[in-house]
C-alpha cells in the first residue's frame, strides 16, 4: 500500500495505523522500517540493499513488513528497488509513504501497476 498526502503527521498516521492491522494480522513477521530521509553513509549499505534484502527468500521464516517513509526523498537506486519489488508476486507486505509532489512519483505509478492500493490522506475539516 502507499500513502501519499502533503500532510506528512498524517501520512504517518495512517501508515502506522495499516501496519498495526498487518502485525496483527500476521504476528510472526518482523517490522523493518526505512526512512529515504536519512542517507547511508559511505561504506554502509543503503537503502536500497535494505530493500532487496528485506525481499529475498528466507529459510527461517516470512520476509517482514517492509516500511518505507519518505519516497519522495528517495534516490534512483532507491526507486528501482521498490519498484523491482513491487513487481514480484511474492514480495514482503509493503507500506510505502510519499508527500504527493513529482519527486518520486513514478513509484506511485509503478504500485498502481503492480496492483497496490495507493491511498490518499486527507486533512481533517
Amino acid at each position: 500500500m502507499v500513502i501519499t498526502g502533503p500532510e506528512e503527521l498524517l501520512v504517518d498516521r495512517e501508515a502506522d495505523e495499516i501496519v498495526a492491522k498487518l502485525v496483527k494480522s500476521q504476528p510472526d513477521r518482523e517490522v523493518r522500517e526505512l526512512d529515504c530521509r536519512h542517507k547511508a553513509e559511505p561504506g554502509v549499505p543503503g537503502i536500497a540493499q535494505d530493500i532487496s534484502n528485506a525481499a529475498a527468500p528466507s529459510l527461517f521464516g516470512e520476509p517482514p513488513i517492509l516500511v518505507v517513509r519518505a519516497v519522495d526523498f528517495a534516490d534512483e537506486l532507491t526507486l528501482d528497488a521498490l519498484k523491482s519489488t513491487m513487481a514480484e508476486s511474492e514480495g514482503p507486505p509493503m507500506v510505502i509513504t510519499h508527500n504527493g509532489a513529482a519527486k518520486g512519483r513514478g513509484i506511485i505509478n509503478a504500485a498502481t501497476k503492480a496492483g497496490f492500493t495507493v491511498q490518499k490522506s486527507a486533512r481533517p475539516n
